[in-house]
């Protein structure tokens, strides 16, 4: 067996282990993965400068605002889920009015 091989296939072999392990860490991790997402939700709470609106699964945020607003207004939020499923860490990024309350 020619002994100048042996460095060379052992190099060869450790390149595509290395190669792999990239391809697999490429795929692994999802770059275009979005934590974004859309919510709405009504005004149940005025203060001075908060208020407090809840979805329809009952969770409660708050926002700080000098806008005026009134108690049963709908509001259409861009919401960050900050990379977890769990909703209790979920921010507000922005929120519009979708429906004045009459």
């Amino acid at each position: 067996m020619n002994y100048y091989r042996k460095p060379a296939i052992i190099t060869f072999a450790l390149m595509i282990v290395a190669i792999m392990m990239v391809i697999t860490f490429c795929h692994g991790y999802n770059h275009s993965r979005s934590h974004l997402y859309t919510m709405t939700g009504y005004v149940v709470d005025i203060t001075d400068d908060c208020i407090a609106i809840e979805n329809t699964a009952g969770e409660i945020y708050e926002w700080e605002t000098h806008e005026s607003w009134v108690i049963g207004d709908i509001i259409a939020m861009s919401m960050d889920d900050m990379g977890t499923i769990d909703m209790t860490d979920d921010v507000i990024l922005d929120m519009t009015l979708a429906l004045a309350a009459d």
